[in-house]
């Protein structure tokens, strides 16, 4: 007796989830969440860091963590799925939860508190905490109608601090030492790629910075995953990183600092924003964005002179306000000349 054919219904139903270009394609009539496509959506929150809307990229960028940090690549997965899980309980909005705008605030959360903060079951709850408020507080700036920034990295700055504030306020007082959570201690690895060409080893360190990692080595696969999803931001990624860089040589400052990318988080995610995400891929976005990382150094050193007294990590402040300010005032030249 041959044997029976598949329904086309239970055929379509298996070809639901697929390979796609940038990730899983999971087509769910029912409109219910599946366990593939929370995955894809979690690992294009990881993405997003950089604004790559790509779950390869993403699973690159957790290798580039883990090869500096496993245990930062583990807590990143974690904070990420987190973040997106609640964005999704909140009722965010279906396709940018399945891009993983929901995530990436999540993402940063928790590879910093346990930084900032030491490990701890303690911190590791917080951490996780304010991982899931990153998203309910995105939510809450996307629908706000009178708020036309994009929230960029917002809630990942203002859960980080207030988690932080949490864990002063039972910490005991260490006594003439910095305020808990201020400073991040983390080992310095020496030069491995380019031991005599230092420029190149910060540059590399630069993109590595964009997920708090002082490795050239990771930096290396945070290119390659630029590259594979969107080859102009890897060049202009790549060029902030260098001119940060080039700039920060140039100020008296840490040779160790300026060598682990420091300098080169804020730079490279405020050019990805303004020249390739929020003012179109033209050559002059593209001139503002290089124009931008370049000065990011002494902007970020003013940032930190505001910010350190209070108590409190500067992070990724001074990408967020520069590239505030500079929509900002792009916006208004638009409306004079109009």
């Amino acid at each position: 007796m041959p044997p029976k054919a598949t329904p086309p219904r239970a055929l379509a139903h298996l070809g639901r989830t697929r390979l796609g270009k940038t990730g899983l394609i999971c087509d769910d009539a029912a409109g219910q969440p599946r366990l593939a496509g929370f995955a894809d959506a979690t690992c294009r929150g990881v993405g997003q860091v950089i604004f790559l809307n790509n779950s390869y990229a993403g699973l690159l960028c957790l290798l580039a963590i883990t090869l500096s940090a496993p245990l930062q690549a583990l807590a990143a997965l974690l904070g990420t799925a987190i973040a997106t899980a609640t964005g999704q309980a909140l009722g965010a909005e279906r396709g940018d939860l399945r891009a993983g705008l929901y995530g990436y605030n999540g993402c940063l959360i928790a590879i910093a508190l346990p930084l900032f903060l030491g490990p701890g079951w303690a911190v590791w709850a917080l951490t996780f905490l304010a991982a899931g408020l990153s998203s309910a507080l995105l939510l809450a700036l996307n629908r706000i109608r009178a708020w036309r920034l994009p929230a960029l990295t917002a809630p990942f700055v203002l859960c980080s601090w207030a988690a932080i504030l949490a864990f002063r306020a039972f910490a005991p007082d260490p006594g003439g030492s910095p305020p808990v959570g201020t400073l991040r201690d983390v080992p310095v690895p020496p030069a491995l790629l380019f031991p005599d060409l230092p420029l190149i080893e910060a540059s590399l360190a630069g993109l590595a910075q964009t997920y708090l990692q002082p490795s050239a080595l990771s930096g290396l696969l945070i290119a390659l995953a630029l590259l594979v999803a969107a080859p102009r931001f890897c060049l202009l990624a790549c060029l902030a990183s260098a001119a940060s860089a080039t700039t920060a040589a140039l100020l008296p400052l840490p040779p160790e600092a300026i060598r682990t990318g420091l300098f080169g988080f804020s730079a490279v995610l405020a050019a990805l924003a303004l020249g390739a995400v929020y003012l179109g891929t033209s050559r002059r976005s593209f001139a503002i964005a290089l124009t931008v990382a370049a000065l990011m150094p002494p902007f970020q050193i003013a940032c930190s002179t505001l910010i350190m007294p209070l108590g409190l990590p500067t992070m990724s402040v001074p990408f967020i306000t520069a590239t505030w300010i500079m929509l900002t005032a792009l916006a208004l030249l638009r409306r004079r000349r109009v």
